[in-house]
């Protein structure tokens, strides 16, 4: 119990106290929440909008999770970090640290843009980014009135990321961002680009 105490008085940022919560599969993950910005976040339930469906917030923190694992494996040298799951027992041995960090490097190629998904629009993925990997507080840089404007834009990035990892459609992430586009889907033309829909109209 003494170490508990003692996180919570050395911890925290800006000489802020810790904010100790359970993150994850049945919240048994425990995470100093205000050293990072994502978990906090989701800590404090602002990862679902109104607008969301169920489960939005964890989707999301699951996404963001993901590019930051995505973002450290491209960085690692040696056995550092090494993917080598399925090594044992004799099965298919698992990727070398240089395998594994150039497919993540692809993989931050292709969400950078390089090969943009067809149909959605380009991603504020520095936004993610910076968040997520850089730990920037990116709200607290704006005035009071704007900062629900900045987390919106990084829920709707975050969604947009969902996409690319397909843990959300296509159909799902314009119904969300773009209602109006719904009569069009219904016509028979599902997920209309913007482009699309503004030759239309």
């Amino acid at each position: 119990m003494k170490a508990v105490d003692d996180i919570a008085v050395r911890a925290g940022r800006d000489g802020r106290p810790a904010e100790i919560a359970s993150i994850g599969r049945e919240r048994a993950v425990p995470i100093i929440t205000n050293t990072a910005p994502l978990e906090y976040l989701y800590s404090k339930g602002l990862l679902q909008g109104k607008d969301d469906a169920g489960g939005a917030a964890n989707r999301r923190l699951n996404a963001g999770q993901r590019l930051r694992s995505i973002s450290e494996g491209a960085q690692i040298s040696g056995l550092k970090a090494a993917n080598l799951e399925g090594s044992s027992g004799g099965g298919i041995p698992g990727r070398l640290p240089g395998d594994y960090k150039m497919d993540c490097i692809r993989w931050l190629s292709e969400l950078r843009g390089a090969n943009q998904t067809p149909g959605l629009e380009q991603s504020p993925f520095s936004i993610v980014e910076d968040v997520v990997v850089h730990d920037v507080w990116l709200w607290e840089k704006v005035r009071a009135d704007r900062r629900d404007r900045v987390i919106m834009r990084l829920l709707k990035a975050l969604d947009e990321l969902s996409v690319r990892f397909h843990m959300m459609t296509m159909r799902d992430f314009n119904a969300r961002w773009y209602p109006a586009r719904r009569p069009a889907e219904e016509q028979g033309s599902p997920d209309p680009s913007p482009n699309q829909q503004h030759s239309s109209t």
